[in-house]
Order: structure tokens, then C-alpha cells, then sequence
């Protein structure tokens, strides 16, 4: 490979490199926004499993975590949860009271 295809081919990479970061919090915000909902709503999240804290199993509604003895910030999350779900419905403008 000569000298100009391999910066034209590192160049690419270094776009999609970039792009994949600039994309990065929103894939965080909604995936958050998927599981906000999803425990809200009361389906499935996650595949059913065992908690890796205390070993209680852990089904596909993802409750479990909100409530672990053994997990930290249970409340929270929780709260976070919440405000998260309020802030999207707003932003829909859907009245949210929670």
C-alpha cells in the first residue's frame, strides 16, 4: 500500500472514530431512556439472570437492582430513574407529575 492510500484509509478511520464518540452520549441517553421507561412501563429490560452481588436471580423486568441490599445507591438510581423518564416526557409534551 503506497504512502497516499494508507493516510487516505487513516483518515477514515480518524472520521469514524470521531463520529462513534460525537455518538457516544447519545447511545448513553438512550439506552438510559430505554431502561427508564422499561421499568416504568414494566417490560422486559434484560434477559433473566443472577445478581452478581448477592446471587438472588434477576428476572427480565430488571427490578432487582432498585432494591439489592447488597447494591449501592438503590435510591438514587431510583430517583434518577424518575427524573430522567419526567424530563423526556416534558420534553414531549406530555404532562408528568411523578
Amino acid at each position: 500500500m503506497d504512502q497516499r492510500k494508507r493516510t487516505e484509509k487513516t483518515k477514515i478511520t480518524l472520521r469514524k472514530t470521531i463520529i462513534a464518540k460525537k455518538n457516544a452520549p447519545q447511545e448513553a441517553w438512550q439506552k438510559t431512556l430505554r431502561i427508564a421507561a422499561g421499568l416504568r412501563l414494566g417490560v422486559g429490560i434484560c434477559e433473566s439472570n443472577n445478581c452478581v452481588s448477592c446471587g438472588a436471580p434477576v428476572d427480565r423486568l430488571g427490578q432487582h437492582g432498585l432494591s439489592c441490599s447488597s447494591g449501592a445507591g438503590r435510591l438514587s438510581r431510583h430517583a434518577t430513574l424518575n427524573d430522567i423518564l419526567r424530563r423526556a416526557l416534558v420534553s414531549a409534551n406530555v404532562p408528568a407529575a411523578l
